[in-house]
């Protein structure tokens, strides 16, 4: 399912199609990063849930993107009913989009299928019967119209190699470890005397931890062979183009990545590198990267006193 459908969730119920029963759950993984979590059942109730649904037959991820214009359908429960939902539409496009911050950006499949609000965390399936991937979220602007966006199945697919064995030791998705800027502009070019075959994008800030590999002022021109353009994108397939963040965001534990830069009038290709998260000074998620602050006694909710912008006028007499 998605993070924000079990975010700071007390109780979880999970309901089977066909099935009037709902069963208990927990959450056992959760990603902000990546907007995806992984909900298990009680183990009291395991059994008969999995009793309940042993005549369904399983589902598999798809091993590759969808193609534009392939016939998608969403499965959830929006708003509306109490029944299973099935839209149908098509595959607009494949993008790189920003997550809703503190995460970072994301691939993630465009449809035109309707999604709304209980949609999130349910299956798409592909034109083949196989999980092309989760909904996750739709473009509410009043300037749009039918633009959802669906989480692919290669970012679960690594989602669930970040859990561990256990699935619960997270490992969070790496981040982008620098700071750049377009190459599209000719002075720029030329006051960093970047010759008219070169291609690429500036380095204006770089992470400590890769200071070993690449440096300020290098001309990014490769991530593992794959060529980026002026204006920071890749090829993803054919004549379709990404940003070349993608190929950073969605690495494996353990996995390397090889950068090739234009440094001193000629290509550097740099040692191996392991990217990781790079934490910023505020902290973003509770119980992730810190404790939360506040503490559950009872039925009350035990937080930090804390003086707001108008508490003088606001707190009662004994406290002023």
């Amino acid at each position: 399912t998605n993070a924000h459908v079990v975010a700071n969730a007390i109780d979880i119920r999970v309901r089977p199609h066909g099935s009037a029963r709902r069963y208990a759950g927990k959450v056992r993984t959760y990603g902000p990063d990546v907007d995806s979590a992984i909900v298990e059942i009680e183990e009291s109730v395991a059994d008969n849930f999995w009793a309940a649904v042993a005549d369904s037959p399983p589902v598999e991820l798809a091993a590759s993107l969808p193609a534009l214009q392939e016939t998608v359908r969403a499965l959830g429960f929006p708003t509306g009913g109490r029944t299973i939902c099935v839209t149908e539409g098509v595959v607009s496009r494949v993008d790189s989009i920003e997550l809703t911050p503190p995460a970072d950006s994301t691939l993630v499949i465009q449809i035109d299928a309707a999604i709304n609000p209980g949609n999130s965390g349910g299956p798409v399936f592909d034109a083949r019967g196989h999980i092309a991937g989760v909904a996750f979220c739709k473009d509410v602007r009043s300037t749009t119209d039918n633009i959802g966006y669906v989480i692919p199945a290669e970012v679960v697919r690594t989602f669930l190699d970040r859990c561990g064995k256990d699935s619960k030791a997270y490992t969070l998705s790496p981040s982008v470890p620098y700071r750049w800027h377009k190459l599209e502009n000719q002075s720029l070019r030329a006051a960093h005397k970047v010759p008219d075959g070169v291609s690429g994008v500036l380095l204006t800030s770089v992470a400590p931890a890769l200071n070993s590999a690449i440096r300020s002022s290098d001309v990014l021109t490769k991530i593992d062979g794959r060529p980026i353009s002026d204006d920071g994108q890749i090829s993803l397939r054919g004549n379709e183009l990404i940003q070349h963040r993608y190929l950073l965001r969605n690495k494996s534990i353990g996995e390397k990545t090889v950068f090739t830069v234009f440094r001193g009038g000629e290509q550097v290709e740099c040692p191996p590198v392991e990217l990781m998260d790079l934490p910023p000074i505020c902290p973003r998620w509770p119980d992730v990267d810190y404790l939360p602050e506040y503490v559950i006694l009872g039925a009350l909710a035990l937080v930090p006193l804390a003086q707001g912008h108008h508490w003088y006028k606001e707190c009662p007499p004994e406290l002023k």
